[in-house]
């Protein structure tokens, strides 16, 4: 195959900042093509890398990576990667007077466009990927094809939440505060929560599998080394998390909704304040 047409076969993706955020090491998944990271996503992640959520622990990953990766080579030339493609960095920012590009460059999210535009300009075969629907948008109406990074993408909706919600009649809900449980005839999985419906935050219950009763979870926001569940849901996973009976407990949800923080917290509970462990392990995959 000759230069030109392995140029013309070639793709580049240009990465947004929420690639990364949603997955560090997103490059390794554009095989055997061109990898570009406009410099503002670099100095959007160097803003992040502070954080203590889960956006900050990305983003710290993602810039080890691509550090890594700048000991090989010139990244403004471009460094070869395992999977085969080259990876670079584009610092260029422009056509700010261009009828093409009437963008407001201040606006990060539009330098990083800008970069994509240049880079088409000049005769590239350019896919702007990122997870924000606006800004596809607008790389759409500067002409620019657009993908949503979607790679092991896992609809929430679709997976079970441990949560449902029901409605209780109040003398149901009455007998279940006094006697802590009340009969369930319904289908429910072991250890599923029940947020019962009522004016204000709904009540609590779990589902005991061996009784084929609900039992009631107390209702106040119980604080956990310092940490108090801000939702009914964070109080279910935090009841869950501090269940010694429970051997294994799984949290599912979108990045800040408390997941680590929880899980953290009960881990530390039960080995400084209850001293039921000798020590928590964090690990990531």
């Amino acid at each position: 195959m000759g230069k030109t047409e392995e140029k013309d076969r070639i793709k580049t993706f240009v990465i947004d900042t929420n690639v990364f955020i949603h997955k560090p090491d997103c490059i390794l998944s554009f095989r055997d093509n061109e990898v570009v990271i406009p410099l503002m996503v670099l100095e959007e992640l160097d803003k992040l890398k502070s954080y203590s959520d889960e956006r900050g622990r990305n983003a710290r990953h993602a810039i080890r990576m691509i550090g890594e990766l700048a000991k090989h080579g010139d990244l403004r030339q471009g460094v070869k990667m395992e999977n085969g493609s080259l990876l670079k960095v584009e610092i260029r920012v422009g056509y700010a007077d261009s009828p093409d590009f009437q963008l407001d460059l201040q606006n990060p999210d539009n330098r990083i466009l800008s970069a994509a535009f240049i880079l088409q300009k000049s005769g590239r075969r350019v896919f702007f990927v990122s997870k924000d629907i606006n800004a596809r948008v607008k790389a759409t109406v500067l002409g620019i094809k657009t993908v949503d990074y979607e790679k092991q993408k896992v609809d929430i909706e679709s997976l079970y939440s441990g949560v449902r919600e029901a409605d209780i009649s109040s003398e149901n809900l009455a007998l279940l505060k006094s006697q802590g449980y009340i009969d369930w005839h319904d289908q429910l999985v072991p250890n599923e929560f029940i947020l019962f419906r009522r004016e204000g935050e709904p009540e609590i219950a779990r589902f005991n599998a061996g009784r084929n009763v609900v039992e009631y979870v107390n209702g106040t926001a119980e604080q956990i080394c310092g940490i108090t569940p801000l939702n009914p849901r964070q109080r279910a996973a935090l009841n869950a998390l501090t269940d010694d009976s429970l051997s294994l407990v799984t949290l599912v949800g979108k990045a800040g909704t408390g997941k680590t923080l929880l899980a953290i917290a009960a881990g530390l509970h039960k080995v400084v304040e209850e001293k039921k462990y000798g020590r928590v392990l964090v690990s990531r995959p």
